[in-house]
């Protein structure tokens, strides 16, 4: 590879993650709870088609304004499906072995109310005074 190939690919990497960090700071500061839901093959396995559709239906039905999305593998394919739920006054908290009523639970109870369910988070997605980060347990 010629080195104004790599110049040309490097530019275009710059591009697309400044594209994906902003559109991430569009999420994070809507305002809005998001939703996050490990889709990657483990947690496909373990049922999180089902607890994605369940989340989503629990989104329409409560007329919440809030995304659900998927994403990829987080490395901790021994607690899938995983949940992550970011709300606005709460660090993003990364919920484990999720299954539909508790997709439900955690829609009614944190998302419209404030019981962040801390039985069943794994941790925290940064350093916080509320739950332990994920960052503090090995893998």
């Amino acid at each position: 590879m010629k080195v104004g190939e790599m110049s040309a690919i490097a530019s275009a990497f710059r591009e697309i993650k400044s594209r994906a960090e902003a559109h991430w700071r569009e999420l994070w500061d809507s305002g809005q709870p998001v939703i996050m839901v490990s889709t990657a093959t483990c947690g496909r396995a373990a049922g999180a088609l089902e607890v994605l559709q369940t989340l989503r239906d629990e989104v329409k039905k409560q007329n919440l304004n809030c995304p659900v999305i998927e994403v990829g593998c987080m490395g901790h394919c021994y607690a899938e499906p995983m949940v992550i739920i970011y709300k606005p006054g709460y660090p993003a908290i990364c919920y484990a072995h999720v299954n539909p009523v508790i997709a439900e639970r955690l829609i009614k109870e944190f998302i419209l109310g404030d019981d962040p369910c801390f039985e069943f988070i794994l941790g925290a997605l940064e350093e916080n005074d509320l739950v332990p980060s994920l960052a503090d347990f090995p893998l």
